[in-house]
């Protein structure tokens, strides 16, 4: 069914919207997240801070991440930042591995190679 949370959490489109009531489910979801420790993670920052990050790995480059609409009625601003997923044992040393890298778009260790990996950036409006 359209806009079903359910069909939304397997790759099925729903009905978008960017306002929300506070404390209401806010679900983001992207098709085409890499399979590489350079473009599997995408890291979430709300209002300006890190609440944790999304990977596409195990679902074949599709992440979803659910999130609440939280803070004072108002706009909100949701940041999605690349960075270098470090949580398996063969990359335990990575320097500044599970931490957003905030210029990406200038000095992402993957630019070289050919990685263009985006930041991605909208708002969404609180009401009660």
């Amino acid at each position: 069914r359209r806009g079903d949370p359910a069909a939304i959490a397997v790759g099925q489109a729903g009905t978008g919207t960017y306002t929300f009531q506070q404390g209401q489910e806010v679900t983001i979801s992207i098709k085409g997240v890499g399979w590489t420790q350079l473009d599997n993670t995408l890291g979430v920052d709300y209002d300006n801070s890190y609440i944790g990050y999304g990977c596409g790995f195990n679902s074949n480059g599709y992440m979803v991440v659910h999130l609440k609409a939280t803070g004072a009625v108002g706009y909100h601003v949701i940041d999605l930042y690349p960075m270098l997923y470090s949580l398996s044992p063969s990359f335990a040393s990575t320097p500044y591995g599970m931490v957003p890298v905030l210029s990406a778009g200038r000095d992402y260790p993957g630019l070289a190679l050919g990685y263009q990996v985006p930041s991605i950036h909208f708002m969404i409006k609180v009401v009660k």
